[in-house]
């Protein structure tokens, strides 16, 4: 959460009214426009251009030291699906992926990337102090995923805190690294047992991308 001083506001997860020593979190279920009409009040645009519901609710959480996480809570509830066959050997629960840290997120699950490549301009036939200066390099992103087995996590820090943070998985990943949104490579992790560590500043949007080849 940080602050806000306009006047209209844009959200799907949550409002907070928060002083040093409580927090008042208001989560409006999907509803994304919402007003400050005065120092102590907030209005939401229930109907919307486009709106077909015409009931709606509200929550509320108090004192929730992570509220992104009450939003997510409440927006997607676990859903029970039935199967024919029994649990697994392995027991009646599982996991894929685990953060030591309540404060970061994963806003998606994502595929592997290729490392996009470097290619130069063609020699046009001019001068070589002007060939020089056309001759810039252009990143082309591979179309096609690479092969083998893998995916990435998008992690997002949510409360505004330096926050080094322990990703374990269900199995020892080979290789980890963490990309940005084209694929390239900003730096290569170190494995840790099951898990990977990372460093991620305030708010920082991050793409972590781990193989197990």
């Amino acid at each position: 959460a940080q602050p806000i001083e306009m006047e209209r506001i844009e959200t799907l997860d949550f409002v907070e009214i928060a002083s040093e020593d409580a927090r008042t979190t208001i989560l409006p279920m999907g509803l994304p426009f919402h007003r400050k009409t005065g120092p102590r009040m907030i209005d939401s645009l229930l109907v919307a251009e486009g709106e077909t519901e015409r009931k709606f609710q509200f929550a509320i959480a108090v004192d929730q030291n992570y509220p992104l996480q009450s939003a997510r809570d409440v927006l997607n509830p676990v859903v029970p699906i039935r199967t024919e066959n029994g649990p697994p050997r392995a027991g009646q629960t599982g996991w894929f992926y685990h953060i030591d840290s309540r404060c970061v997120q994963v806003s998606r699950i994502l595929g592997l990337m290729a490392e996009p490549r470097t290619v130069e301009s063609e020699d046009d036939g001019m001068s070589d102090e002007v060939e020089s200066d056309s001759r810039r390099p252009i990143e082309l992103t591979q179309a096609e995923a690479p092969a083998g087995a893998g995916f990435a996590l998008r992690l997002q820090e949510t409360e505004g805190q330096y926050s080094n943070v322990n990703v374990e998985f269900f199995r020892s990943p080979t290789s980890a690294r963490l990309r940005d949104f084209r694929g390239q490579t900003i730096v290569v992790l170190p494995i840790e047992g099951d898990g990977v560590r990372i460093d991620l500043s305030p708010f920082t949007i991050a793409d972590l991308e781990v193989r197990f080849d």
